[in-house]
């Protein structure tokens, strides 16, 4: 295609206008999620084995499937074992051990005594003991309704017949909906007491939809399946470490998002806080530290103290990724004093830092405790 000289001395005045815009408007800072391994709600610091008693089934609670018990037993079991937090009783054993003293569930559950005696038996510090409350599954056929088309459009064309006018697609829904309550606890076996008491609650809803005709029917075990998931996770992360991501924002030199752009076509190349935030990205800590650090030397040198700031903000949010608060501390404020504008975001980050000091003083007391 040929050009005339007007059409590229308009081009080459358009393009760093249309760069500068978008620069103006491009991230000033960039969320990265970050992998963080998170203190137990719950601490039990006398607890070192535990065993999963199976779930019981009082009467009269609202239970549709008589193997749900047996489920929610074998799934907890395992993501209590997966997080290697405590020493396990084989449930093999804790059943060989109920049949021989002759125990009910619903026994276990509202008699310390006896699940303490269980314990003692099966040389356990601790029993999870649960009962389900309900577990039900209901269906709800709706009212077909015409489809937008039919219902709005249709009747417009004046030149059909009034029969013809009449909506002739319907949809017909269906929707499904699992409920799943229980009731948690580790049973103390030394005093007796009942600890980490719990009552989870998952309510999850599917449709199905179909034209002219009933829709099929939802995926009942599937939505028990992720209810019960659901309600283990959050009684796992409840007495045990685990492992959540969350955003960190790091400061960038500006229009970030159109630079990672070009980045990505090979226009340009990785200012180093960009180069710093992509060691952030894979994890590699001590990379990211020795980038944001030669960033904040280089602004120095060239006296551009908003840039200093911004790399120096970045080394205390590295500091706090890798626990180290007390130079997190002292660096955020050594960046806060070259940008005071930040004050806002200087005390939201610095409440991060607290919060993440206390987390791991948490989280080392657990650990040291199960060692």
């Amino acid at each position: 295609m040929v050009i005339s000289r007007e059409e590229a001395h308009l081009t080459v005045i358009a393009i760093p206008v249309l760069l500068s815009l978008l620069a103006a408007i491009g991230c000033t800072s960039v969320a990265v999620d970050v992998s963080f391994e998170l203190p137990a709600e719950i601490s039990l610091p006398n607890i070192r084995t535990l065993g999963v008693v199976e779930f019981a089934l009082a009467p009269g609670d609202q239970v549709d499937s008589p193997t749900c018990g047996q489920d929610l037993t074998e799934e907890l079991s395992q993501a209590i074992q997966d997080k290697r937090h405590f020493g396990f009783v084989e449930r093999a054993d804790l059943e060989a051990a109920i049949r021989e003293e002759q125990l009910s569930l619903s026994d276990l559950f509202e008699n310390s005594a006896e699940a303490q005696k269980l314990g003692r038996k099966v040389r356990a510090d601790g029993l999870i003991l649960g009962r389900i409350k309900v577990y039900h599954y209901g269906e709800q056929l709706f009212e077909p309704r015409p489809t937008w088309f039919d219902r709005y459009l249709r009747p417009l064309a004046f030149w059909l017949d009034a029969a013809d006018r009449e909506p002739r697609t319907y949809i017909h829904t269906r929707t499904g909906e699992a409920k799943v309550h229980v009731s948690l606890k580790v049973l103390d076996v030394t005093s007796g007491c009942d600890l980490a008491i719990k009552n989870p609650y998952c309510e999850l809803t599917e449709e199905q939809t179909a034209r002219n005709a009933d829709p099929p029917p939802n995926d009942q075990i599937d939505l028990f399946r992720r209810c019960r998931l659901a309600i283990v996770e959050e009684y796992a992360d409840a007495i045990s470490p685990y492992r959540k991501k969350e955003d960190v924002r790091f400061r960038t030199g500006g229009a970030y998002c159109f630079r990672r752009l070009l980045r990505g076509i090979g226009l340009v190349d990785p200012n180093e806080l960009e180069q710093g935030i992509d060691f952030v990205r894979h994890g590699n800590w001590s990379h990211a530290l020795e980038v944001f650090e030669a960033a904040a030397t280089q602004a120095a040198a060239d006296d551009d103290r908003i840039g200093r700031g911004k790399a120096l903000w970045n080394v205390a949010l590295t500091h706090t990724c890798r626990n180290d608060f007390q130079k997190a501390r002292d660096v955020l404020h050594e960046a806060w004093s070259l940008m005071p504008d930040e004050s806002q975001a200087y005390s939201k980050t610095l409440r991060w830092i607290r919060r993440r000091e206390a987390e791991m003083r948490k989280l080392d007391l657990q650990l040291n405790t199960h060692d």
